[in-house]
Parts: structure tokens; sequence; C-alpha cells
């Protein structure tokens, strides 16, 4: 709903956005919780909007421990390709500069 409240605010709609950064956003919900998405995650509602793989992928990455590291990169890459948003590595690398091979996502 946090969500919601805002593509209001930027002028769209949970239902006009592209179903595969549906399917990432509600994962990125799930996974830092609905409430902290809604409240923390506002950047990657712009790159959705836009439709925009590599401004979606910059706005999604984490840290662990205050740090970026290869597994959470790599979760990150994950998401975008199962969601259909990227189809290999390289189209995103270069703002998840820890993801490799042990993503399963094709170079």
């Amino acid at each position: 709903s946090g969500w919601d409240k805002k593509l209001k605010e930027k002028g769209g709609s949970w239902n006009e956005l592209d179903p595969k950064y549906q399917n990432a956003l509600s994962s990125l919900a799930i996974n830092v919780g609905g409430a902290k998405a809604g409240d923390k995650w506002t950047k990657v509602l712009d790159a959705a909007m836009a439709e925009d793989p590599v401004a979606f992928a910059k706005e999604l990455r984490r840290m662990d421990a205050g740090e970026h590291t290869a597994g959470m990169d790599n979760r990150v890459m994950k998401e975008l390709f199962y969601a259909g948003i990227i189809t290999n590595r390289s189209e995103v690398e270069d703002v998840l500069p820890e993801a490799n091979f042990l993503s399963g996502v094709p170079g």
C-alpha cells in the first residue's frame, strides 16, 4: 500500500507498471518487508515507471552488513533475470559489479 500512494504521487499506479517490474517489486517487498519497502525504496519506482533496467538494478542493490557483496548483487541479478527484465549479466554489470557467474544468469 505504501507503493500505491507513492506511485499515485508520481502520476502512476501499480496496474500501469509492467508486470515484470511488478514481480521484482513484489519480491523486494517480501524480502525487506512491505512497509519498509513502501517507506524507503522510492527511487526504484521511478526506474520501474521508466522501465529502465539499469536504473532499476541500481536502486534494487542492497548491502549486507554495510557492504556491497557478491551475494547481494547476485541476488538482485537473479531477481532481474527471473522477472524477465534482463536476459544476461552484461546488461547491468556496471551497477552490480560484484555479481558473477554464481548468479546463474548468463554472461
